[in-house]
């Protein structure tokens, strides 16, 4: 059977639980993962409340179940397809029984009652601003689900549409208004279902002319994130698909992330000390970024006995990522620059190694000629998915090496060649 994961908040005055429920669908690790992910975070913000109940977690806590003040968290098993939320209320109901005798009063509706569309929203959008209206009257189907997010703007919350089941509300994310209202939209068990362009590791992929910013007054800007190994990679983000890559190039700084589940220690040596080889091969809409990290073949340290990280390769759109980020490299032409990489658990999001490398000027300006003949072009997401596929048609990671433009090594004593 599945596994999941659950917050719960005890209002004991007022004789009410809130919950937060995950998404399901976990292994027992990973449930016990994203435990130990929202106490550490915790520990970083309240480190009397938190930092004992997260070591405790970390050793292992009795019935798997932890407290600190009015919180609660715990993992438990529910049966393979059913909504996990029905056995949490299981759970809770059982717990409030033996502590109090009388059935527990949950704060937000049980399955089939409807989700409270701010509730929803404020437990799971990340740096919404309050005060803020939309200039135009919105329908009533979507008007409790209107928020206004830091670097969106104006939006809804939606929900996209799934086949395999009805909409949860781990399932929810902000959407641009304009976008929402131009694709159309259904009501499903409360939540609102639209059917836009997602991509798994960059989101939703709107025009970003949709995104609406108040004119005049101030966006307060997010407090700067650190990476740090063993903090997460992204706080409002905890799981990404194994094998995930993303190279993202910007003005300010150059960065990429590799996603492995529990990496082994062979894989986080050779990222992070072994010798490190990167390729690319531009086309006119998208780039091929081939990257292997491979461990010296005789090595006395233990955690360096072992291949290593082989040849593979991810995807970068100038288009896809100015939706979102701004697009370039820092330093000028004929100069270096400083290349960020990290390695993350995907089934945490904790960052399990961090190192930076610096391209020699002849891999860094190819870089650069790639980036602005793709900014040239125009954005056709149907043609770059049509090139993207004719490529992998027919060539492996290992033949499109044969066809890169430039290619290069960083070493373990720090050298490039």
């Amino acid at each position: 059977m599945p596994w999941n994961f659950m917050q719960l908040q005890l209002h004991r005055d007022a004789g009410r639980i809130d919950p937060m429920i995950g998404e399901g669908g976990l292994s027992r690790e990973a449930a016990l993962a994203a435990v130990q992910d929202l106490l550490d975070r915790g520990s970083t913000l309240q480190p009397q409340l938190f930092a004992g109940v997260a070591e405790t977690w970390r050793r292992g806590a009795k019935d798997d179940t932890v407290y600190a003040g009015d919180f609660l968290w715990t993992i438990y098993q529910y049966p393979q397809g059913e909504d996990p939320t029905f056995a949490a209320m299981a759970w809770v109901e059982d717990f409030s029984q033996r502590g109090t005798g009388q059935s527990a009063a949950w704060s937000a509706d049980p399955p089939g009652g409807g989700p409270d569309p701010q509730d929803v929203i404020s437990r799971r959008v990340i740096g919404t601003l309050t005060g803020r209206q939309y200039p135009e009257v919105l329908p009533d189907e979507l008007a409790p689900w209107y928020c206004y997010t830091a670097d969106g703007g104006h939006s809804i919350v939606i929900a996209l549409p799934r086949a395999d089941r009805r909409p949860r509300e781990g399932d929810v994310l902000p959407a641009p208004v304009k976008a929402v209202l131009r694709a159309g939209w259904t009501l499903t068990d409360g939540y609102v279902v639209c059917d836009l362009p997602y991509d798994p590791e960059l989101g939703l992929d709107t025009d970003p002319s949709d995104n609406e910013l108040d004119a005049g007054q101030p966006t307060p800007a997010p407090e700067p994130h650190v990476l740090a190994v063993g903090k997460p990679y992204n706080p409002a983000v905890s799981q990404w698909p194994d094998g995930a890559a993303e190279l993202r190039l910007q003005p300010h700084g150059a960065e990429f992330a590799l996603f492995l589940d529990a990496p082994a220690a062979h894989e986080t040596t050779a990222f992070t000390k072994g010798n490190a080889e990167f390729a690319l091969t531009a086309t006119g809409r998208y780039l091929v970024w081939s990257y292997r990290f491979v461990n010296p073949k005789k090595s006395r340290n233990p955690a360096a006995q072992g291949p290593g990280i082989p040849w593979s390769d991810a995807l970068w759109e100038y288009h896809r990522q100015a939706a979102r980020h701004p697009v370039g490299l820092p330093g000028e032409r004929g100069t270096s620059f400083a290349l960020h990489l990290v390695l993350i658990d995907a089934a945490t999001g904790i960052v399990k190694g961090l190192r930076l490398v610096s391209p020699p000027v002849a891999f860094a300006d190819a870089l650069r000629d790639a980036v602005d003949r793709q900014a040239q072009v125009p954005h056709d997401p149907a043609a770059a998915e049509r090139d993207i596929k004719a490529l992998y048609d027919r060539y492996s990671s290992t033949d499109i090496l044969l066809h890169a433009d430039a290619r290069f090594e960083a070493l373990r004593d720090g050298t490039t060649r």
